[in-house]
């Protein structure tokens, strides 16, 4: 498109013509009878073509400012280049991109402006297309990114969960010790020994417990006092942790200085094998106690019973044979094993 400095069209190619569908338009009622659809001599807005086509911003319903037209800023001596121009067809939106320059004389006087229009059709699908696709990758990444901290945190939620049951674990475990000893406490040992005993009923097998008292403790703590006192527990519950073997065998301390284990699955005369080997490891330990007279060494008496548990009868019959079992070996004169035979118990 070229126009002269009075803002007279002076040519219009072919191709500006199909791009405008100018010859469409010439056969409007509102534009054949115009004065400007043929001679193209009228005004600046014959030249804009504002009275053939109407440009707008790219994207909006504004209509493209006069004052920013190309082909009237080259006619003021600008070079020009816009690519948010849109023309409204009948049928369709036309995006263009517009290059306008001015042509001087010797005396740098605009004597014409050219514009140039192109067709931007293509590259404007092609640039929502890379945008669309920009959007979904985005979307995609922010989807992977949501993922990815969904994992994490349901990671870090089950290390959390993990790290709660091994705490109350853990607290259950102390709960369950003894504070001076770290073997089973009172209350462990009720619990297993209601356990041990009802297993046994089901499967018919034997259920046998150990219960041994260190002697003269008493009088060992009036003679060395009470941390020694403690200090010859904590050792006295080690070596009979380490002299009872089988990982189904409970080591108490059943209170004071008495000390219980419970034997599942075992007959009279293999507690009794235990009780001596509990003994004997005491024994090993070799500390002093001056006050004792059986021996001038920390000694046990233990007392052992095991039975055969039935319906209808409970642990405590157990618990109150093996202590009549500790009592005969305290009055035999202490520092040996006894066992208290139960009747009902299978041979």
């Amino acid at each position: 498109m070229l126009a002269d400095a009075n803002s007279q069209f002076k040519h219009i190619n072919t191709l500006v013509e199909q791009i405008l569908d100018y010859k469409s338009y010439l056969k409007t009622p509102r534009l054949s009878s115009h004065p400007n659809a043929l001679n193209f001599h009228h005004n600046s807005q014959a030249v804009l073509g504002t009275d053939f086509f109407q440009g707008y911003k790219s994207n909006t319903q504004q209509a493209y400012p006069l004052t920013h037209q190309p082909l009237l800023r080259a006619l003021q001596g600008e070079r020009v280049y816009i690519d948010d121009l849109e023309i409204q067809l009948e049928n369709s939106i036309l995006p263009l991109e517009v290059w306008a320059t001015p042509i001087f004389n010797e005396k740098q006087e605009v004597l014409y402006a050219i514009a140039v229009f192109q067709d931007i059709s293509q590259r404007k699908q092609a640039e929502a297309e890379r945008i669309r696709l920009a959007q979904e990758r985005e979307a995609k990444d922010a989807a992977l990114r949501m993922n990815a901290l969904l994992a994490q945190e349901i990671q870090e939620r089950r290390r959390a969960e993990a790290e709660l049951a091994k705490a109350n674990q853990e607290l259950q475990r102390l709960a369950s010790l003894d504070g001076l000893t770290q073997l089973a406490n009172r209350r462990r040992f009720d619990e297993y020994l209601d356990q041990e005993w009802r297993r046994a009923v089901r499967e018919d097998v034997p259920l046998s417990l150990i219960l041994c008292d260190v002697d003269f403790f008493k009088r060992y703590n009036d003679t060395y006092g009470h941390q020694a006192g403690d200090d010859c527990l904590r050792q006295v519950a080690m070596a009979m942790s380490q002299a009872v073997k089988r990982p189904a065998d409970l080591v108490a301390r059943y209170g004071g200085e008495e000390f219980a284990v419970i034997l599942p699955n075992t007959h009279t005369d293999g507690a009794k094998t235990v009780a001596q080997n509990i003994a004997d490891a005491v024994k090993a330990l070799c500390l002093e106690h001056r006050a004792s007279t059986v021996q001038p060494i920390v000694t046990l008496s233990v007392g052992v019973a095991g039975i055969y548990p039935s319906r209808g009868q409970s642990s405590i019959f157990l618990i109150k044979t093996a202590d009549e079992a500790l009592y005969l070996a305290k009055n035999a004169g202490r520092n040996q094993v006894f066992t208290r035979a139960i009747q009902l118990e299978n041979s």
